[in-house]
């Protein structure tokens, strides 16, 4: 907060601010002060992007914002310019997946998550299994999240993966309801 107050136009700063206020929100039982993370967050990662809309990190987070809100369009949008300015960048190809796991998505399909993922995948370094790994992690906290929810798709884990790239077995075994 405070380099922000010393520089407005420190985009990554507004970024990271975002970036907390999602975490907290995402971990408030009240659901009006939620919003108000959630909403705050929006406006700081807005404002990150006003300063340098090519912040492919700041797309990426206010479409992770976006999701979180229930806003899957607008979440879309979002990933979908992060890999405009950055083309492989595995994160947000990987939280393009995220968005087919949940049945609200109105073209919700297990096809489209495991393409994703795989291709997330296929962008990082075979060597690199810290990122490979935090991808698919992401990818099962999220269906196990929707899986509690009632809102996973519902023919996640029928799905075989097809390119053996993927080192995440378990993200094929998360069952449905």
């Amino acid at each position: 907060m405070r380099a922000l107050k010393l520089n407005p136009q420190h985009y990554f700063a507004a970024n990271n601010m975002a970036n907390l206020l999602l975490e907290w929100a995402k971990v408030t039982e009240k659901p009006n002060r939620r919003e108000q993370l959630l909403a705050e967050a929006a406006s700081s990662a807005e404002h990150a992007l006003q300063v340098n809309p090519s912040y492919h990190h700041g797309h990426d987070n206010l479409g992770n914002i976006r999701l979180e809100q229930g806003d899957y369009a607008k979440a879309l949008l979002e990933y979908q310019a992060a890999m405009l300015y950055q083309p492989t960048y595995p994160e947000a190809m990987n939280d393009i997946g995220m968005l087919y796991l949940d049945n609200e998505f109105a073209v919700a399909k297990t096809a489209d998550v495991i393409r994703c993922h795989q291709a997330a995948l296929e962008m990082t370094s075979p060597e690199s299994t810290q990122q490979r790994s935090k991808l698919c992690k992401r990818v099962v906290d999220r269906a196990r999240l929707l899986q509690r929810q009632g809102r996973l798709v519902a023919d996640f884990g029928l799905g075989i993966p097809t390119n053996p790239a993927c080192e995440c077995r378990q993200l094929w075994n998360v069952p449905t309801h």
